[in-house]
């Protein structure tokens, strides 16, 4: 009998997944844990025990200096390292919390020798995680730092408070700046500050100033200029965009008056422009986190300044546009000449939603403000359709040449429809021929963008018939189904359909689906204000957008596919906001067990077919 086996035991290897747990994450749990149950025995203690403030103070900081030095002594250990670089960070937080406390639970401290206190124990703490090269021991005590909102008393000093998260932040920055592997942190400093700040004014305990506004953002400015002269490589443009974001989040809790958050955008654009500038010097490269920040500062600055003067915002935006696409395609530069196209689209949708284009008082056909509105759009898309010709960009020319092309004729539709007295059968041969010519003029522009004659005049068709109908049925009392938006969806329909089955081409695929969607909108509208029934409008295209999901599934098609889950995205949080909050609970129940149905039937379908 063998019995070599049994005359050792056998030595059971530790898990990886123990290892994960018990010996980094829960050590990590339980600091933080630690950390809240000494705010709370603080805040527990000073109503009952008889000590004096001082000693109860004393005793938590004998408490904090107690962990710390058990800390050190167990670092010794190179099998208790980890385990003791988060108890450091225990003690340290401990420290800060007992600081704050005293402060502003105990009343021991002022405010400005609290901070001064904090400070040299904040320094402790960078300097020791500095040397040991940890983040455990700067996370943790930074959770105690940042705890001290939710345990001072409501009136504590929030100019001090925020000044005290700054320093923390400068504090992290030097840190990080020797350890640049550690930017990690750099993230948590700025979300967390933000979001302390953003609760301390939602406490009504007043409002952070503009000094400390612009400090805390220019530390970051001031890190990003240092580390660029020292390494150009490692400049990043993620904490660009990230302190951009918070300072404008700032911003406006900081304004109440759109004009002066306006104002203070504009002055950050050219801030970022210049130091954009600089960056593209240093580095040698094209664009950088400034460069697109810059951008959106002067998008908000330009919406904010014009919120009350629409042809202003427009003429801004299409110079914008104009200087971005040009600049873009000048030094071919992607992310520039895309913003571009985001500006024009931004333009565009501004003018058809600005009502000045759909007066039909004007005196003066022609010689009215409409002409005023568009002049610009038409002229800029005409002039970079002119540059990309220019720059040899055959797709960006036909792209805009085909914006030129359908801005004027939606120009002098408007101007026919609108400024030329009632409308009479002349007036619809005029307009029929427009939309004729216009059909025309795509068919001639570019095949592959434009595709047929027909699809075109059916697509402005779909525009015209829509305008019709606001003229003609006022009351919304037009029949469903049998009226005049049924012809031109047909006629694109067909179209498409046509299309496809010689071509394939995919993007009409979409349009095919997309136009569905909108048909059943309108009509289902028109629907129930028609029979004055229950509103089904989003139930139905929740259907609708299922039935186009498993379509495209069982028929393996990707347009279809893809369609589908988009349109259940944007109808989803309509149910869940709309329909939950304003609804009777029979139509709740309804529309949710409906919604659970069609996505599981999608799902359930998506998984036996895969």
């Amino acid at each position: 009998m063998d019995t070599k086996n049994n005359s050792q035991p056998v030595k059971k290897e530790k898990s990886k997944f123990e290892e994960f747990f018990m010996g980094n994450i829960f050590n990590k749990i339980g600091a933080i844990f630690i950390l809240i149950s000494v705010c709370i025995f603080l805040k527990m203690i000073s109503k009952y025990l008889v000590f004096t403030n001082e000693i109860k103070l004393l005793i938590s900081y004998i408490i904090g200096f107690g962990i710390t030095v058990w800390s050190f002594k167990l670092h010794k250990e190179e099998k208790m390292k980890i385990f003791s670089e988060v108890l450091m960070g225990t003690g340290f937080g401990t420290l800060l919390i007992t600081t704050y406390c005293g402060a502003g639970i105990l009343h021991v401290f002022s405010p400005p020798i609290a901070l001064s206190i904090a400070s040299l124990i904040t320094i402790m703490l960078y300097f020791i995680a500095d040397k040991q090269k940890t983040v455990s021991t700067i996370v943790i005590g930074l959770i105690g730092g940042y705890m001290n909102p939710v345990f001072i008393n409501y009136n504590f000093n929030v100019e001090f408070l925020v000044w005290y998260l700054i320093f923390l932040n400068i504090m992290s920055l030097i840190f990080v700046y020797r350890n640049r592997k550690k930017e990690i942190i750099n993230v948590i400093n700025l979300l967390i500050t933000t979001i302390f700040i953003i609760v301390i004014c939602a406490l009504g305990n007043g409002i952070y100033s503009l000094t400390q506004m612009m400090t805390f953002w220019g530390i970051y400015l001031i890190y990003d200029i240092v580390t660029i002269m020292k390494e150009p490589e490692k400049s990043g443009n993620w904490q660009n965009y990230l302190n951009f974001s918070i300072l404008t989040l700032l911003s406006l809790i900081l304004y109440h008056n759109t004009s002066e958050i306006g104002i203070f955008m504009a002055v950050v654009a050219v801030i970022y422009g210049i130091l954009g500038t600089f960056f593209i010097v240093k580095t040698k490269e094209k664009t950088n986190g400034y460069i697109h920040s810059c951008i959106v500062a002067v998008f908000i600055s330009t919406l904010l300044l014009c919120l009350n003067n629409s042809l202003l915002m427009i003429y801004l935006l299409s110079l914008e546009f104009l200087v971005l696409t040009v600049l873009g395609l000048q030094f071919k530069i992607k992310s520039i000449f895309n913003f571009g196209l985001f500006f024009v689209t931004v333009t565009i949708l501004k003018l058809f939603f600005t009502g000045e284009i759909y007066n039909s008082n004007y005196e003066y056909p022609v010689y009215n403000p409409r002409i005023l509105y568009y002049i610009c759009p038409i002229m800029f898309t005409g002039m970079v359709s002119i540059f990309a010709k220019a720059f040899d960009e055959k797709k960006y020319f036909d792209i805009f040449r085909l914006l030129f092309v359908s801005l004027s004729f939606t120009y002098m539709f408007f101007e026919t429809c609108l400024s030329f007295g009632t409308l009479g059968i002349s007036k619809i041969y005029v307009i029929f021929a427009l939309l004729i010519l216009y059909s025309l003029c795509l068919k001639l522009l570019n095949k592959k963008i434009a595709g047929s004659a027909i699809f075109y005049f059916s697509l402005f068709l779909l525009i015209f018939s829509e305008l019709i109908i606001n003229f003609l049925y006022k009351g919304g009392d037009m029949l469903p189904v049998a009226n005049l938006r049924l012809l031109p969806y047909l006629m694109a329909g067909v179209n498409i359909y046509y299309d496809m089955k010689i071509d394939s081409v995919n993007w009409e695929k979409y349009f095919a689906i997309v136009l569905g969607f909108l048909y059943l909108h309108f009509e289902t509208a028109n629907v129930i204000h028609y029979f004055n029934i229950l509103n089904i409008e989003t139930l139905v295209l929740l259907v609708y957008s299922g039935i186009i999901s498993i379509i495209g599934i069982l028929k393996n098609e990707k347009a279809f596919r893809l369609t589908g889950i988009w349109l259940s995205i944007l109808l989803l949080p309509k149910i869940f906001l709309y329909c939950l909050f304003n609804l009777n609970i029979v139509y709740k129940f309804i529309i949710f067990i409906t919604t659970g149905v069609v996505l599981m039937a999608v799902s359930y379908y998506y998984n036996k077919k895969k």
